[in-house]
């Protein structure tokens, strides 16, 4: 409610959305941030508990602290982050800097008599191009730095020239522009040779990007600030990548009025990470904590345990979609036709959702009749006997496995009634197989044409069949 120049303004409990925690509406799908609000001069702005009226049922602001709420109203958003120099005034003034800073590891390293690592080390540069490119350590240049490592001339200098050759090869002279990598394989050469202390550089400038934040914190504060800044926005960043993809494995067992939420907060979330400045003004942002974003992280746990069936049982559950009902079912019955075992079906992606089953608990088989893929969850295949192997199953399985079969078993299907639903585009078959002697786990990518459907209840047992397409199994696998 707008508060006229008269009127002492109202404060409201604030509300905000349990995920991305920004404010939202009043209601169920809300929660209480516990913090008080109030809409001055076209903004909202926060009332602290000292404040308001104690025991106003209200909630008015104290009429003496009125002129305080609409002076932070009336403030204007700070200036951005300000530029901090980030250039040396030459390669020798920054390696002395640098090395200046990091005394007690280059004086103890030098010391060490590195110099086989720092050789091995020039070894694995190149400098120059085409057929003038040779090794660091056989360049006039090279051959200069390796002598200050000798003898009496070792010393701190020694260190401090090849720092500076490689500040020489950076641009601009600005400390963002050097490459540290190359920096850092120089410092571990030298601690080859070391084993207490620092065993490298603990000092970096601070407009290098590379300075830790305690440093930062204390020598440029600013910079400190947008460093955080930087790396709160990557952080969320990462989580909204992650919460995007658990909201995508989930949608399809997700009610519409979820749906609407996850994709609202994905809008809110991405506009965060469009403008990471925002962040830090936010009851998302937890730092100083392992997690900066417990929300977020508990929200896409929840989502893939949804996506995700911990076991079987699971399954059980009906389906909020079915499928499409068949009039005409994919397959004729199988009765005593002959099928070849494949192996045991493991997860199928279909239509947006991914079936899984225990290893083991659904028998894969091959309808050479129907050119299909037939999965029958919670049969009870029977004893093994020998056969001669004949017929069109049999031809099946010696393509699978390459060898002529000699055994087969009679399968037991419980009584299943139902009808035959239609579950949509087939995407990927995982499954088991012991077609070269041990059991393997094997994926396949199906191709165009290739659907599932389904034949039972809304629960346990169920007869899956995979067909169309391009489907056919050879020694190579299940193709199409």
């Amino acid at each position: 409610m707008s508060s006229g120049p008269r009127s002492n303004p109202r404060a409201t409990v604030e509300h905000v959305d349990p995920v991305t925690q920004l404010p939202a509406p009043p209601g169920p799908e809300s929660e209480p941030s516990g913090r008080y609000v109030s809409r001055v001069r076209g903004r909202t702005v926060q009332v602290w508990p000292e404040e308001l009226v104690p025991e106003d049922v209200a909630v008015r602001i104290d009429p003496e602290r009125v002129p305080e709420v609409r002076a932070r109203a009336e403030q204007r958003p700070r200036a951005k982050i300000g530029r901090v120099a980030a250039t040396f005034r030459s390669a020798a003034d920054g390696a002395r800097i640098f090395i200046g800073n990091n005394e007690d590891f280059f004086a103890r390293a030098v010391e060490s008599d590195p110099i086989d690592h720092v050789r091995d080390w020039m070894d694995g540069i190149e400098v120059g191009r085409g057929r003038r490119s040779r090794k660091l350590a056989r360049t006039r240049r090279g051959r200069e730095l390796l002598d200050l490592f000798r003898g009496a001339r070792r010393g701190s200098g020694s260190a401090e020239a090849v720092i500076a050759w490689i500040l020489g090869q950076s641009r601009s002279r600005r400390w963002d522009r050097v490459d540290w990598g190359l920096v850092r394989s120089f410092c571990e050469s030298l601690a080859q040779t070391l084993e207490a202390g620092p065993l490298g550089p603990t000092w970096y400038p601070p407009a290098s990007g590379q300075a830790p934040l305690d440093l930062l914190r204390e020598e440029a504060p600013s910079l400190a600030a947008a460093q955080e800044t930087e790396q709160a926005g990557e952080s969320l960043r990462s989580a909204v990548e992650a919460y995007a993809t658990s909201y995508a494995r989930a949608r399809s067992r997700m009610t519409e009025q979820g749906q609407r939420d996850a994709r609202r907060r994905l809008r809110q979330l991405r506009s965060l990470v469009r403008a990471p400045s925002r962040i830090a003004g936010t009851l998302l942002y937890r730092p100083g904590e392992s997690d900066l974003y417990p929300t977020i992280t508990r929200e896409t746990e929840r989502l893939e345990a949804l996506a995700r069936p911990r076991s079987e049982e699971d399954l059980d559950l009906p389906w909020e979609n079915p499928g499409r009902h068949l009039r005409r079912a994919p397959i004729g019955s199988l009765g005593d036709e002959q099928l070849a075992e494949l192996g045991y079906l493991i997860e199928v992606e279909v239509a947006g959702r991914v079936l899984r089953w225990r290893p083991g608990a659904c028998v894969l088989l091959w309808s050479p009749r129907y050119r299909a893929l037939v999965a029958i969850q919670g049969c009870r295949p029977g004893p093994r006997r020998a056969t001669p192997g004949t017929g069109r199953a049999a031809a099946a399985r010696r393509r699978w496995t390459g060898r002529d079969p000699d055994r087969e078993r009679t399968i037991r299907v419980p009584g299943i009634r139902g009808v035959w639903s239609s579950l949509g585009r087939c995407v990927r078959t995982d499954y088991q197989s012991a077609k070269w002697g041990r059991s393997v786990p094997y994926t396949h990518d199906h191709g165009p044409g290739v659907r599932v459907y389904r034949y039972g209840g809304a629960r346990p047992p169920w007869i899956w069949v995979i067909r169309g397409g391009q489907l056919r199994i050879t020694a190579d696998g299940i193709e199409g």
